[in-house]
């Protein structure tokens, strides 16, 4: 299926002091995000697969480079040789807070009527059995998330520094490998 245009998208975190976790986003801690979109037609994309494959490892370079651009200058731009994209910033909207408000109420109004009832009930063991069922579905939620946490990625090809970057964005030659018959 060919589409009238494909979009590559940059995304970097500036300053790590609330990491970027959907845990930490449910919490409503502020996370700031810097996200650079391009957009490339389909008919300006290579056909054969080689010059693909190569399109492909140029534009992997760029990011790279870009990426490389944040983590010095603040700026995507700046020194990766990329022409400047112009600045969009969101802000928040108050829909956003008027539909998580919505939920919450619509959600956890019929809960909590029910698990007060049960404890007005006067029995004990019925209001222990709802409310440790809520707190099972908090800790299946809080393991769901934890298992999507970054720590608990690949590492396939991670090679860094120090500093968390990549020692080179050059091309790497394959390394010919003999083999135990060619001794």
């Amino acid at each position: 299926m060919r589409f009238g245009c494909y979009a590559e998208f940059s995304l970097h975190f500036p300053q790590l002091q609330v990491k970027p976790t959907i845990f930490n986003i449910l919490n409503g801690k502020q996370i700031e995000a810097h996200m650079c979109v391009r957009r490339f037609p389909t008919v300006a994309l290579p056909e054969r697969e080689e010059d693909a494959a190569v399109w492909l490892q140029d534009l992997f370079r760029e990011k790279d480079r870009m990426q490389d651009s944040f983590h010095r200058t603040g700026s995507f731009f700046t020194d990766s040789g990329v022409a400047e994209r112009p600045k969009l910033q969101l802000h928040r909207r108050p829909t956003t807070l008027v539909n998580t408000a919505f939920w919450v109420v619509a959600t956890l109004t019929p809960m909590l009527y029910y698990l007060v009832m049960l404890l007005f009930s006067g029995e004990i063991l019925y209001f222990s059995i709802g409310a440790g069922i809520l707190f099972a579905f908090y800790m299946l939620m809080v393991k769901a998330i934890g298992m999507s946490k970054i720590s608990k990625a690949s590492s396939y090809g991670a090679e860094k520094l120090k500093n968390g970057h990549s020692p080179t964005h050059e091309p790497v030659e394959p390394i010919a490998a003999e083999s135990s018959k060619d001794k």
